[in-house]
């Protein structure tokens, strides 16, 4: 069965590079020994250096084989005291354009050497983030079948494994997470994933990168119609170290609004809804912390 479901989540990923989606990063962090981040009242007043939060609303969508996110509208706090928030001027959505065009040019100039880790960088990792990806390396155990809002799910135990052949340093982190995978049994697409670091994962490369044991991800599948599902929500609850510094991070990515779109010569899209059922709800908006 999830070699089915493997094939069925490449398709809507290649489906997906069809569509604009509003894209919602929510975070919040803070520098200190605080975790996990439930005590994140407590940790206001336990010693934190510094907290901050932020979400960010992107146009997210596909030019040139390349997902880019267009920023449109910042808000958040720092330092306890200080809250910001706008929607991107004409001429700061002038220059999101300019910047993806450049980051473009960098992708297009590194394909042309071969030079993979050049086109990685120029692109960042969300690219990489693929949920094929991850079921791809993953062992399953313990099926069962439970309903879940509703519809009829098989429930299977994810244990990752180690990447051979063609990796990516992400992938390199698969192999320390556990979790249970929930399948929509009629659409054979994931519904919803949790799992947790059973042991630290420290990226390959010279950046130092930790994430320690016990942090946590989840994700969730939105069903836009029978049988397709896009991703709706994501989220990751880490302490990171890097070097002598660690903080404590909540990060939410959310997506709303997905509307096909064909894309031309600019940076704007033309698009047409899809159906209210694609829509997810709304993320939380962050307010300075007393």
């Amino acid at each position: 069965m999830m070699q089915k479901v493997i094939l069925h989540e490449h398709a809507s990923e290649v489906m997906q590079q069809d569509y604009l989606v509003i894209e919602t990063l929510a975070s919040v962090q803070g520098l200190g020994k605080c975790w996990p981040l439930a005590e994140y009242p407590k940790c206001l007043t336990g010693g934190w250096t510094s907290v901050s939060g932020e979400d960010r609303d992107s146009e997210a969508f596909w030019l040139r084989g390349v997902q880019v996110s267009r920023l449109v509208r910042i808000s958040g706090f720092n330092h306890h005291d200080h809250s910001y928030g706008h929607t991107l001027s004409p001429d700061e959505l002038h220059r999101e354009n300019v910047r993806i065009d450049a980051e473009l040019a960098q992708v297009a100039k590194a394909r042309a050497a071969g030079d993979t880790e050049g086109e990685r960088k120029a692109v960042g990792i969300q690219n990489e983030i693929r949920v094929s990806r991850f079921l791809e390396l993953g062992t399953y155990s313990n099926p069962r079948r439970v309903d879940l809002i509703g519809r009829s799910m098989i429930v299977v135990d994810y244990k990752g494994g180690p990447c051979v052949g063609a990796c990516t340093p992400l992938d390199s982190a698969a192999q320390f997470i556990t979790g249970t995978v929930w399948i929509d049994e009629d659409d054979i697409a994931v519904a919803q994933f949790k799992g947790t670091f059973a042991d630290t994962w420290i990226e390959p490369g010279k950046s130092g990168l930790k994430v320690l044991k016990g942090s946590e991800l989840t994700y969730w599948g939105h069903r836009l119609g029978s049988g397709i599902r896009f991703p709706g929500s994501m989220f990751v609850e880490t302490k990171v170290s890097r070097g002598q510094t660690s903080h404590t991070s909540s990060v939410g990515l959310f997506f709303k609004d997905y509307r096909k779109f064909r894309a031309t010569s600019t940076i704007l899209p033309d698009f047409a809804l899809v159906p209210d059922e694609a829509l997810p709800v709304a993320p939380p908006t962050f307010s300075t912390p007393q």
